[in-house]
């Protein structure tokens, strides 16, 4: 009797040791940045798992495993079956939130990043992410050129969250212009910045630096090209320069 009752104890502690491995394997995914291994552990790891908590935190790495290797139908498509749960708690509200506007806002559709960012601040009054929703709605506004509404939200943030990280992207932020330009390349040496000034100038591309302060206060050479009226001309722009093997970003 004894021999069997420590057989199944063996049993239930090495399939208790194995779960534990897994979870351990996907959190050290997750640390890795290895996003498309998190999201190969998560549909292994996944069917086992009976507790609401960790489901929840699966689904919530997963989400952003589908932001970061830009499959940002699953990522809505996961986040959108989540916030249907009434007994998701506030704290995780809130963060699956912020991966929503992430996954919408980088597929550059920015009107719905806009809707869910603004859904966000209403519905998450509280909340302990509260600036870096203003940040994400500023941002998707400024992409669709609604340059007052973004300067009243980046504001907003500077005024009421001070001392946040959130406040020093806002007045990065509020430094820009209202045009559109695509970024190529951003250099702490004026003169590397200078060298692809020259290149551009050769492609005939309207380029130019911007001086500018990264977080430690370092001053940055930015290097631009264009001065555009609508988000749809710096797209074309950035992709003309892509293709001539640029680097490249949309500011603001």
């Amino acid at each position: 009797m004894n021999k069997v009752l420590f057989f199944v104890l063996g049993i239930l502690f090495f399939s208790a040791v194995g779960w534990a491995s897994d979870i351990v394997d996907v959190e050290m995914a997750v640390l890795a940045n290895d996003w498309k291994r998190v999201d190969q552990l998560i549909v292994e790891v996944k069917p086992n798992t009976k507790d609401t908590g960790q489901l929840i935190k699966l689904d919530y790495w997963q989400g952003l495993a589908a932001v970061q290797t830009k499959d940002y139908l699953k990522a809505q498509d996961i986040i959108n079956n989540v916030l249907k749960n009434p007994k998701l708690d506030a704290h995780w509200r809130s963060k699956f939130y912020l991966v929503q506007i992430d996954a919408l806002f980088l597929d550059e559709r920015y009107e719905q990043a806009v809707k869910a960012a603004e859904e966000f601040v209403k519905l998450e009054g509280k909340s302990d992410f509260l600036s870096l929703g203003y940040l994400k709605l500023a941002r998707a506004e400024l992409k669709m050129g609604r340059w007052a509404d973004a300067r009243k939200h980046l504001n907003k943030i500077i005024v009421e969250f001070p001392v946040s990280l959130d406040a020093q992207a806002a007045a990065q932020l509020l430094t820009e212009k209202d045009y559109f330009s695509v970024q190529v390349g951003s250099f702490g040496d004026r003169e590397k910045a200078t060298q692809m000034l020259n290149t551009l100038k050769d492609d005939k591309e309207n380029s130019y630096v911007i001086e500018a302060s990264d977080k430690s206060g370092r001053k940055m050479y930015r290097v631009r090209v264009g001065r555009l009226a609508s988000i749809a001309e710096a797209q074309n722009l950035r992709d003309k320069l892509s293709k001539k093997g640029y680097p490249t970003n949309i500011f603001p």
